[in-house]
């Protein structure tokens, strides 16, 4: 089946309900699963939301199946150092200490800021027509 055809058969999947149709004002969607047998219905925000998780973010690549060593083609058990095998000795589950250990390393806060500024260097010249060096001919030649 092409890219083109699935995309179809997905769409076909989909019912948009307005929100009109509803007393609550919230528009829906009804998904019907690829067996047609079940189906779901979301608030339009929330099947959004559920669709841009699979987004990737900006200089992320999709990982299309699961493990540690796929994803990063690197074994996290085997030291950087010396290649020697590593063994996992405990799980930090102390959500208290996971968040110390974050602000540590300053990977706690989520860090927002403002776009970078434009800066433009080179600003579009005031373009001028000089008469006296045009190539172009005079209104009288054209007569």
């Amino acid at each position: 089946m092409s890219a083109e055809a699935s995309l179809r058969a997905s769409q076909e999947r989909l019912v948009y309900i307005p929100s009109e149709k509803y007393d609550d004002g919230v528009a829906k969607i009804i998904y019907t699963a690829k067996d047609r047998k079940s189906q779901k219905m979301f608030n339009a925000l929330d099947w959004l939301a559920s669709l841009v998780t699979h987004i990737p973010g900006r200089y992320e690549h999709t990982v299309r199946y699961y493990g540690y060593f796929k994803i990063y083609e690197v074994d996290p058990l085997v030291c950087p150092k010396c290649q020697g095998q590593m063994k996992i000795i405990s799980f930090i589950e102390d959500l208290d200490i996971i968040e110390k250990i974050l602000r540590h390393l300053g990977l706690w806060d989520i860090h927002n800021h403002d776009p970078p500024q434009a800066v433009i260097s080179d600003p579009i010249p005031e373009l001028v027509y000089d008469f006296l060096v045009s190539q172009i001919p005079a209104v009288e030649y054209w007569n």
